[in-house]
């Protein structure tokens, strides 16, 4: 048997992306609206899975180590 070469894709929900980036579901949405005030262009999109709205787990943390390093430096 041959060794696979695929990265596992993790997909996670919105209560679980607002625990790991200690934000409500409310600010996140408004992350995503384009018309917000508090819009995040870099914030992760999410996709749709059936009724479920849900995000990449490496984005999400991609996200969260790209606003740890930007603070870190200033």
């Amino acid at each position: 048997m041959e060794p696979s070469n695929y990265t596992v894709t993790r997909a996670i929900g919105l209560r679980e992306v607002a625990l790991r980036v200690g934000r409500s579901r409310a600010s996140i949405y408004e992350a995503l609206n384009k018309k917000s005030p508090r819009y995040d262009a870099a914030f992760p999109v999410p996709f749709k899975l059936g009724r479920r709205t849900l995000f990449v787990e490496a984005e999400i943390e991609q996200w969260l180590q790209a606003k740890i390093a930007a603070n870190r430096t200033c």
